[in-house]
């Protein structure tokens, strides 16, 4: 037993090592900037709304951030009550995303499909970034939420990450949807196929 202990440990550092591995620049980079994020959180009345350190919250999430991930931060205006906050501000972190990528197929959609008319065109977006916000919502990954507590109203900022390539493939499934929805993909499949393959 006394053997097997140490085995499984260094099994498990080397095995999982080269996934976690990043440099001592970009650690310290990290730490840096979760610092001063943190300090900066404090003095406005922030803190954490679980248990934990906010500087290692912080600095776990721009090294997650690091490794090509997104990040998004959701805020929820003064509210009566935490969960409503911490509920409202995860809506609005995964509404912000899916607008920002709505404007990307907008602009992909203007410039690609030129034949498509105004109304449809917004018909296609607005039916994208509805079908988006069912899609992408599996793939946004909630990290920690700070609360501001002011005369019992609650300022909620949730912190969340995004793998871009899984939130690519949500987009484009979307937006297939979007244009089975409005009757378009015979049209535009072909259009569509494309991109997802970029």
């Amino acid at each position: 037993m006394k053997r097997i202990i140490p085995m499984l440990v260094a099994a498990v550092v080397v095995v999982c090592n080269p996934v976690f591995a990043q440099t001592k620049k970009e650690i310290r980079q990290a730490k840096k900037l979760a610092k001063s994020e943190a300090k900066a959180l404090e003095k406005e009345g922030y803190k954490l709304t679980e248990i934990g350190d906010l500087t290692a919250k912080l600095q776990d999430y721009i090294l997650e951030s690091m490794k090509g991930k997104e990040q998004i931060i959701g805020t929820s205006g003064p509210s009566v009550s935490l969960n409503l906050a911490k509920i409202t501000a995860e809506n609005n972190a995964i509404n912000e995303y899916v607008n920002r990528s709505g404007g990307m197929v907008k602009a992909r959609i203007t410039s690609d499909l030129a034949n498509v008319d105004g109304v449809q065109r917004d018909n296609l977006v607005a039916a994208f970034e509805r079908m988006a916000v069912q899609e992408v919502k599996n793939d946004v990954k909630f990290c920690f939420n700070v609360v501001k507590e002011n005369r019992r109203q609650f300022d909620v900022r949730a912190y969340a990450l995004v793998n871009n390539d899984d939130a690519h493939k949500a987009r484009m499934k979307a937006l297939e949807a979007a244009l089975a929805e409005l009757g378009l993909t015979e049209q535009y499949g072909s259009k569509i196929s494309e991109w997802i393959k970029e």
